[in-house]
């Protein structure tokens, strides 16, 4: 299996703003719907532009 670091792409941002709902929904049970809706606002600005890791 070989693993890439590289900058996300536009395209990209929806999937994994997704990826990053589901993973804090299931293990962080102890934020406030009020703050992980704040979260969720930064990270839409976030995961866009940073860098990614993944397969492939």
């Amino acid at each position: 299996m070989v693993i890439s670091i590289r900058r996300s792409r536009h395209e990209e941002g929806e999937e994994l703003v997704a990826i990053w709902c589901r993973s804090v929904d299931a293990t962080h049970d102890f934020l406030s719907a009020e703050y992980r809706a704040e979260l969720e606002e930064l990270v839409h600005s976030f995961l866009p532009v940073s860098t990614v890791v993944g397969r492939g």
